[in-house]
């Protein structure tokens, strides 16, 4: 009888160094680290696809603001008042002509500038204007380049030192500045791209 409980005690012994000692134990470990690797994956998987589909929506909002500019600036200005740049343009060419004539007096300079503001301010009123509704730097930039542009030339009519009958002189400061500022407001429209 002593040897069956002593075997019976073996047993329980054996039986309990098999449970502490068991592989099981080890595998009910790396299980629990797999399943918290797996969580932990997971999680990250599901921020990676949140800032991804934030980022791209944020960017077809940029692409969608950006194309609705260019269309309103195609549509609302280019399409219909472009002429009037043009036409600025051209009159001021004409009226800056009459300064070709030598011993001009103040009165018809002073004639000849008011004309030249009014065309800018026409200008402003068909052509610049609108901009506003689109971009307000670029609004900026062209209403700056005519200013400029207006200045230089009222400079030139009144300066008593320059003589603008002088085809050389008022190549260099009347046709030039016209051509240049001219170019430069088509770069400035060529260049938008709407951001």
């Amino acid at each position: 009888m002593d040897n069956i409980f002593a075997l019976t005690d073996s047993i329980h012994v054996i039986k309990q160094t098999i449970e502490v000692s068991s592989p099981l134990q080890n595998i009910s470990i790396l299980d629990t680290i797999y399943k918290i690797a797996t969580v932990c994956i997971a999680f990250i998987n599901v921020c990676l696809v949140i800032y991804i589909f934030v980022r791209n929506n944020n960017k077809d909002n940029k692409n969608s603001e950006k194309n609705r500019k260019m269309s309103l600036l195609k549509t609302l200005i280019l399409d219909y008042n472009m002429k009037y740049l043009y036409l600025f343009f051209e009159d001021l060419r004409k009226e800056t002509n009459k300064l070709t004539v030598a011993n001009l007096s103040n009165d018809a300079k002073r004639e000849i500038n008011e004309k030249l503001l009014l065309y800018g301010n026409e200008l402003r009123q068909k052509f610049i204007d609108p901009f506003l509704a689109i971009d307000s730097k670029l609004y900026d930039n062209i209403l700056h380049s005519i200013d400029i542009l207006l200045d230089n030339m009222t400079n030139s009519i009144f300066d008593e030192g320059i003589n603008l009958s002088h085809a050389p002189k008022f190549e260099e400061l009347i046709i030039n500045k016209i051509t240049n500022t001219k170019t430069h407001i088509i770069k400035l429209l060529f260049e938008y791209s709407g951001e």
